[in-house]
């Protein structure tokens, strides 16, 4: 009689199905005591060359509890490789948001990136994006000055083919108006899928601490990217 062959589930496949799981428990958890967020975001990848990108960027926010869209944003970006550990690059954003009190406002942003990145090993690899950013918005306000310091790590899988990186980072936001740190982006944990061939996903948990005033606002999100090159 032949042995039968004993059914093994992916480690990996393991780790994910752990990861959605307590995923759900914490934004139940946060959905009861904080406002909790979705983001989602897609990036088409229009020309994707050795050294030059161009690409599109758009996403859609959805704050109280995520049940209300409260923004969205499109943006075309440029990205030139000057050397094999350093990108520049140059974007345009238009940003619609509604305020607390309904109110919608709109804008227009330039940015601006140096972006240094390197590996560490064969699947170690670590990125840290550098913006500086001019937003003039459509209600008269003034033009205002910030600058964003994005640190991240990305360790490479190869145990289970859709799943091919985790990845952690931290996002700080500097406002040169009146010069303060007043907003940090956590990532604990996030999962890099790749869906087909030029078709990537990404989804992730992110803290946000916002400062306005004296007091910090925590925002806890779900987010999730859509990566299509052609």
């Amino acid at each position: 009689m032949p042995r039968a062959h004993k059914l093994r589930f992916p480690p990996i496949a393991s780790f994910t199905l752990a990861f959605i799981a307590w995923g759900l428990l914490l934004t139940t958890d946060l959905r009861a005591e904080e406002d909790f967020r979705y983001w989602q975001g897609l990036s088409v990848a229009e020309f994707d060359g050795s050294k030059f990108d161009i690409s599109t960027y758009a996403e859609v926010r959805f704050r109280d509890q995520a049940s209300e869209l409260f923004q969205y944003l499109i943006s075309q970006r440029t990205a030139y490789d000057v050397h094999p550990n350093l990108t520049l690059g140059a974007n345009y954003t238009y940003i619609s948001s509604k305020l607390p009190d309904d109110r919608l406002v709109d804008g227009h942003r330039l940015e601006l990136e140096i972006n240094p990145h390197w590996r560490a090993n064969e699947r170690l690899t670590f990125e840290l994006r550098n913006r500086l950013e001019t937003l003039w918005l459509t209600n008269g306000a003034d033009a205002s000055f910030r600058s964003r310091h994005r640190f991240t790590a990305n360790y490479g899988l190869h145990f289970w083919k859709p799943l091919t990186a985790l990845y952690a980072s931290d996002e700080v936001f500097i406002d040169y108006t009146h010069p303060d740190i007043f907003e940090n982006r956590l990532v604990p944990l996030g999962l890099r899928f790749r869906l087909a061939k030029g078709v990537g996903w990404n989804t992730y948990f992110v803290w946000q601490s916002i400062r306005l005033t004296a007091a910090s606002h925590q925002i806890y999100a779900l987010g999730s990217q859509l990566n299509i090159t052609f």
